[in-house]
């Protein structure tokens, strides 16, 4: 087992070749390169915050990753009310434009026509008090609300709640980076899986008149409407930086709120390529494209993503099942 020491004496060696070999051989085959492994190296940044809260949680301990001052909560706040935005429908653009010089991965790309029937798309994400009432009411307990598939996954894994919830004396508490907390009913619901998502969904368009016809969005619908309605990156939605490690209640309630920074939003949209797909060249030549199957399409970025990779373009993804990484929900419909 390395000690710290050698591992970052390691790290700095390995420091001084790159910067070496650069300064020697500066490129721009070999400069691509070196992007690339930064950005996916922020990638890792990411997933290793989530594993480390994942082991966390195994010891009964329940040890906090980062101390952080914890404001106390306003019970007082009352939750913004749903509002359906209409979403522009027809023939419209997605994805990256090849003749683009910003950076981006290859399944962004290339930019394309799709055609959207007439959607709207929730104005926030949905929270913690909200999937409290699908727990109360049995949301986990009735097979007509989840796909086969997520069913069988249910009763194989006993799930009850989302990951990391825990139940002390009649209380919720959440395990997040910072250690166990009072759960902030009005914050966004974090760490379920595709099946959680798409079975609330099904519940709350039954059992409630203004989410009707409810659903999750296709990864289309979600980019486009961000494209041509969500014009900046909200600074305060994104958390890394702020050293704020877990989703926060949105401060915003006549706008479209929390489409970056807070969770990654599930879609209904299967991972594969885009027409006109072609894989990279070279060493990146399987970097995405050999993912591209039986996994579901994410959209907008966590409080643990790195700020430079929030844009409506990043495709994250991952299997139905997953829930370790910071996943939440925004529902859609067909116009109504």
């Amino acid at each position: 087992m390395p000690t710290l020491a050698g591992v970052l004496a390691w790290h700095e060696a390995v420091n001084e070749r790159m910067q070496g070999l650069i300064s020697k051989h500066p490129s721009a085959e070999l400069l691509w390169i070196v992007r690339l492994g930064i950005e996916h190296e922020q990638q890792y940044q990411e997933l290793l915050l989530t594993d480390i809260k994942h082991l966390f949680s195994c010891s009964a301990l329940y040890s906090p990753y980062k101390q952080s001052a914890v404001q106390p909560l306003d019970h007082a706040y009352m939750l913004p009310t749903m509002a359906w935005l209409k979403g522009t429908s027809g023939v419209q653009e997605m994805g990256v434009s090849a003749h683009t010089s910003e950076f981006h991965f290859d399944s962004e790309a290339p930019r394309h026509s799709v055609y959207l029937n007439p959607y709207e798309i929730g104005r926030r994400l949905i929270t913690n008090a909200e999937w409290q009432e699908f727990i109360a009411d049995g949301g986990y307990d009735q097979y007509q609300w989840w796909l086969d598939a997520g069913w069988s996954w249910l009763k194989k894994e006993g799930v009850q709640a989302p990951l990391y919830w825990q139940t002390h004396h009649d209380t919720t508490q959440v395990f997040t980076l910072n250690g166990s907390l009072e759960i902030d009913l009005m914050a966004p619901v974090s760490h379920i899986s595709y099946f959680e998502g798409d079975a609330f969904s099904r519940w709350k368009s039954a059992t409630d008149l203004t989410f009707k016809g409810s659903r999750l969005p296709t990864e289309a619908e979600w980019e486009c409407f961000v494209q041509n309605e969500v014009r900046t990156i909200p600074a305060q939605n994104n958390l890394l930086e702020s050293d704020l490690l877990t989703p926060t209640r949105t401060p915003i309630i006549n706008q479209p709120a929390q489409f970056f920074g807070d969770v990654w939003e599930w879609t209904m949209s299967h991972y594969t390529p885009y027409s006109g797909y072609q894989p990279w060249g070279g060493l990146a030549g399987e970097y995405n494209g050999k993912f591209m199957v039986n996994q579901m399409v994410l959209k907008g970025g966590s409080c643990l993503t790195p700020e430079s990779h929030l844009r409506s373009t990043y495709r994250n993804f991952f299997p139905t099942a997953s829930r370790w990484q910071m996943t939440g929900l925004r529902l859609a419909r067909d116009e109504i």
